[in-house]
């Protein structure tokens, strides 16, 4: 059974418990119709993503060195960073791992050179 960690980001504050839990549901959603056992689930809530030094990013990075992950699973490219630079390291980091990379919007992300494809 497939180790998945799950992240999510709002850029503002979420609007009660609701907003801030609705990523998680889709991404359990997934995670559980591909039979994939979640090993945690960090969030960043009001965080930019013009740096990826966010507190829940970090812990997520952390559990992936640790060697806890083998796919990480997040709803859309642009939680985890708009800069297409800053994508491209993680998904070469996670692959230097073994850990693969999955978008509710796209699938598993591959990094072909400089450009992303889905």
């Amino acid at each position: 059974m497939t180790k998945v960690a799950l992240y999510a980001r709002h850029s503002h504050e979420p609007q009660g418990p609701r907003e801030a839990l609705a990523p998680f549901r889709r991404l359990r959603d997934m995670a559980s119709q591909r039979g994939w056992r979640e090993v945690g689930g960090w969030a960043d809530h009001a965080r930019s993503d013009a740096a990826l030094d966010r507190p829940g990013f970090k812990a997520l990075m952390a559990a992936c060195e640790a060697g806890a992950v083998e796919t990480v699973l997040v709803e859309s490219l642009d939680r985890v960073s708009r800069s297409s630079e800053e994508v491209a390291t993680f998904v070469a980091n996670l692959q230097s791992r073994g850990i693969s990379l999955v978008t509710l919007d796209k699938g598993q992300i591959t990094c072909l050179g400089s450009s992303m494809r889905g």
